[in-house]
């Protein structure tokens, strides 16, 4: 998968080549007032960063662009929660070069304390990928940091061939004074580029010569981007500047572009098609076709981020591929479609930008929008498949759900492109199916027989638990989900079984565990909370937010639970039934109570969809419904001490 950029990495996104000049080191100079009222604005910032200049020259034509990027900060820190803005990253690959690194540190008292180079190190950014990814950083520490003190570093990139394109963050995790970008670009380039979540227009600065244009993006005050649990993505909710790389005009160029880099490497070569055609001899059609390849690939090529120079962004062939028996998700795309191409199959493939990722701004085409690749498959009939090798479990015809309604680019075997969405499946499709079936004995023990079916969603998030681990290590994830819903919990049995082809998990369980009881001898309490707890609740305890709420997916949750009561025991309840509709989602309660025998059933659904941060307090309020009526007591109550209606109500009642 293409890594998504990091905040501090969002400033940076370029690959180009170039030469140019530095600016010579300055003595800061901040107006004392326009600090301290960044200060009172924001007094819960442990630093304030008071100017963030960027500058970018270009050079050459929208064939051959160059470029040197440089970048200049001044951070005042106020207290500890500000030094992490002293320990410095500076990202680049083999195409690139971080050269003049300057940085200083200025004390309240006026001492100036300077960066000693030899503690400037170069690190690998993917240690786990150390043999296969050329994505370094150079990486230092601010000397002699202290509260008050004053923080200054410079540097400048080169970037040798390839493409430019370039982002610019005007908002940091720290108030901003002053952000700056500037563009030096040839004067007949046309530049497209967007400014998200914040007013800033381009002023054009002043060019000695004819041949080359300076915009400049300026902006002062910006507030601390505030980091909030399932909110979407910087890309969507951060304030920032997205500038189109030189020479892309429409989503079709985009698709020519990529097109043009991947499609020598989808050429079937002899082994490939040997393969391909030996897999697919006894396949009746093609869709059986497709399973038997994606099922291949799927299972025998080993998923690994390679990302070495042009890799980055363009495939290796297909049949290098097929030899060293890993790739990533660009790799393993090329090897599927080459494979189909061998058997007459027609396979799109397709730029995704993952939920992850967030949704890009379909106004501006740049291949930046996007993280991941995939294979768009047209059948005859009419239908499509959306397959990704990537994914070692998930079933034929069903993407992850991190695929699922998100923007894809699809570039067929020409070139033509179509920007669309990925099928999404329906919340009633990810499916959690939870069943209790036991016996309370005469002492106060639950017998339990418990079965969860997984469908969708759920079960993609199961099996990856249960992927890599033993025997022990799932017994261990089953004992943990029980603990949750039945506290002192006793397990006697696990048993596990899979299907993929029906895109079904199953876990069965045995175990015992104590009634709860408000008094010896007397009555035990349970409730739907009991054996399924809500957390969202809890998750979402204010209604003020900056950005909006973001679900994985939309879900349905079946909980049910069959328990026969051994004498002296009888179950109670005032409330047989109920339910809440809203825009959010819907649930349901049935509680049917007898001498021997208590049923219980919840059906709950949650739509999934976007949350806008006004909408905050209805949703807390639909939360609230559903955590109440949860909550709703069911009484288990023995025949040896008897209890008055009136004490039974005032237990039961909805507060």
């Amino acid at each position: 998968m293409i890594k998504a950029r990091k905040l501090s990495g969002l400033i940076l996104i370029i690959l180009s080549s170039a030469c140019g000049s530095r600016r010579a080191w300055q003595h800061p100079e901040i107006p004392a007032e326009h600090e301290s009222f960044l200060r009172k604005a924001f007094p819960g910032s442990g630093a304030v960063i008071l100017k963030d200049e960027g500058l970018m020259e270009l050079s050459g034509d929208s064939r051959t662009p160059v470029s040197l990027f440089e970048h200049h900060r001044v951070i005042r820190i106020i207290d500890s929660r500000g030094w992490s803005s002293a320990d410095i990253t500076i990202p680049y690959d083999s195409h690139s070069e971080v050269e003049s690194i300057m940085a200083r540190t200025l004390s309240p008292d006026g001492k100036v304390t300077v960066l000693n180079p030899d503690k400037i190190y170069d690190i690998t950014t993917q240690p786990d990928f150390v043999f296969y990814s050329d994505q370094r950083a150079k990486r230092f520490a601010l000397p002699a940091v202290e509260n008050g003190c004053l923080i200054e570093y410079r540097y400048r990139v080169r970037v040798r061939g390839l493409a430019f394109w370039h982002a610019w963050s005007f908002q940091d995790l720290f108030p901003v004074l002053t952000s700056r970008f500037t563009l030096i670009k040839p004067a007949d380039w046309h530049l497209r580029y967007r400014v998200i979540n914040r007013d800033v227009e381009p002023w054009e600065g002043n060019n000695p010569e004819n041949t080359q244009t300076t915009l400049i993006w300026e902006t002062h005050h910006v507030p601390p981007y505030v980091v909030e649990p399932s909110a979407p993505p910087f890309r969507e909710t951060g304030q920032w500047l997205s500038i189109a790389p030189a020479g892309i005009e429409t989503w079709d160029d985009v698709g020519k572009w990529y097109h043009a880099l991947s499609e020598p490497a989808m050429s079937p070569d002899r082994n490939i098609r040997r393969l391909a055609e030996e897999l697919t001899r006894t396949a009746e059609n093609p869709a059986d076709k497709w399973r038997i390849l994606f099922e291949w690939v799927r299972d025998h090529i080993r998923y690994l981020a390679v990302s070495i120079g042009i890799g980055h962004i363009q495939p290796h062939p297909a049949g290098e591929v097929l030899q060293n028996r890993y790739g990533d998700c660009k790799d393993m795309t090329a090897l599927l479609t080459a494979m189909a191409r061998s058997v007459n199959l027609q396979a799109d493939p397709a730029l995704v930008s993952t939920w992850w990722n967030g949704v890009p701004d379909t106004s501006l085409a740049t291949p930046l929008g996007f993280n991941h690749a995939v294979l768009c498959a047209p059948l005859e009939s009419g239908d499509t498949l959306w397959l990704d090798p990537t994914e070692k479990l998930v079933s034929f015809g069903t993407m992850p759900w991190f695929n699922q309604g998100v923007f894809a680019l699809k570039i067929d075997e020409n070139g033509s492109s179509e920007l669309i969405r990925t099928p999404e499946s329906k919340p009633k499709h990810n499916h959690s199916n939870v069943r209790f079936d036991g016996t309370l004995n005469e002492h106060g023990w639950f017998s339990l027989n418990g079965t969860l079916t997984l469908t969708g969603a759920p079960a993609q998030i199961w099996r990856e638990k249960f992927f890599n681990a033993d025997s022990t290590a799932r017994r261990r994830l089953v004992e943990n989900w029980l603990a949750a819903r039945w506290p002192a919990s006793r397990v006697k049995s696990v048993f596990w079984a899979d299907d993929q082809n029906s895109d079904t998990l199953t876990v069965r369980m045995r175990f015992t565990c104590p009634l709860s009881r408000l008094e010896e001898g007397g009555m035990g309490i349970l409730s739907v909370s009991t054996f399924h707890p809500f957390p969202f609740r809890s998750f979402f305890e204010t209604t003020t937010r900056r950005h909006p709420v973001r679900f994985t997916f939309g879900t349905r949750e079946t909980t049910s639970l069959n328990l026969h009561l051994d004498s002296p025991w009888r179950a109670e309840s005032t409330v047989r039934q109920d339910s809440v509709v809203s825009p959010f989602g819907w649930s349901k309660w049935r509680v049917i109570p007898d001498d021997s025998l208590l049923t219980v059933k919840m059906i709950r659904e949650l739509a999934g969809k976007d949350i806008p941060a006004h909408r905050m307090a209805d949703f807390k309020q639909f939360l609230d419904d559903l955590l109440r009526r949860d909550l709703r007591p069911i009484q288990i109550i023995s025949s040896k001490k008897s209890r008055s209606k009136h004490e039974f109500n005032q237990r039961s009642s909805i507060r």
